[in-house]
């Protein structure tokens, strides 16, 4: 099952991670699908996950089955998250 985590860098970058658990050895381990860097705050230019991209994804990796509704809405979550405590 793929994830979203999101997280920011000393410089204020954006940076959105598209994560899936590979089993190893009797644990998993976290590998990176796809990931996204943008300014902070920058509302102009494309999305993390945006059409084109999710086409792209889906035809790459053709045997794993993405949720992106579900996706679509942590990414949006997790940054109101972010944009609320920046606020106060």
């Amino acid at each position: 099952m793929a994830f979203l985590r999101v997280s920011r860098d000393r410089r204020g970058y954006e940076h959105t991670f598209l994560l899936r658990n590979e089993p190893r050895k009797g644990h998993s381990r976290s590998a990176i699908v796809y990931w996204f860097r943008s300014p902070l705050h920058v509302r102009v230019g494309r999305q993390p996950l945006d059409d084109e991209t999710i086409g792209l994804l889906d035809g790459l990796h053709p045997h794993r089955v993405f949720d992106w509704p579900k996706l679509r809405q942590s990414l949006a979550a997790a940054r109101r998250a972010e944009s609320d405590s920046r606020r106060g």
